[in-house]
């Protein structure tokens, strides 16, 4: 549904939606051109507003996955994994929270590997039984040199049509839709239009 004809005339809610796709007109352009305008995916807590800005923090949890990852990627970025939005160029399974388009920030880096969709799950399996062949060292070099050799950081629109887990990172924030409210083609239509005004 277009959100010109969900919310008509000067309505407040229609007026902090405008706003919104504005500034994602405005500061999520390199990632709609780079896309092709094709959408990806994110599961957030349902008490999020339809649209709105999400701040990117730093997740706090810290595991040995967690650990060898940053260290695989520490010129990449500090703390990427913790620091980094997760994302899925499909729709994705979910039990807790809505799942939500993403628009990455103006500025924004990312990477993906074109065989892992879900990089906890997918390479958990890997992980752990790597660390019951070898000892720790060995191991988290194996890993260490799988990621850093399987994942790129070019060509964002293949990540996407390959439906995989896309990574974005170095950037402070982005923009986050509700995908039972929008229909992508149509969000992608107002936000263009806002934008060319």
């Amino acid at each position: 549904m277009r959100i010109n004809q969900i919310f008509e005339q000067d309505d407040p809610v229609f007026i902090k939606h405008q706003r919104v796709l504005n500034k994602i007109a405005r500061e999520c352009a390199i990632f709609l051109c780079e896309s092709q305008k094709l959408p990806v995916f994110k599961v957030l807590p349902s008490s999020y507003d339809d649209i709105q800005k999400v701040k990117v923090r730093k997740q706090s949890q810290q595991t040995k996955f967690i650990q060898t990852f940053n260290e695989a990627f520490e010129s990449e970025a500090h703390d990427l994994r913790q620091r980094a939005v997760f994302t899925n160029s499909q729709i994705v399974e979910y039990t807790d929270g809505d799942l939500f388009y993403v628009f990455p920030k103006n500025g924004y880096k990312f990477m993906y590997c074109t065989e892992v969709t879900h990089s906890t799950n997918d390479y958990q399996q890997v992980f752990d039984s790597l660390f019951d062949q070898f000892d720790d060292e060995k191991a988290e070099q194996m890993i260490h040199d799988l990621l850093k050799f399987t994942y790129t950081q070019e060509n964002l629109l293949e990540g996407i049509q390959k439906e995989v887990e896309v990574i974005f990172y170095n950037i402070p924030y982005y923009y986050a839709a509700r995908v039972d409210t929008f229909e992508y083609d149509d969000l992608l239509t107002d936000i263009v239009q806002l934008g060319d005004n």
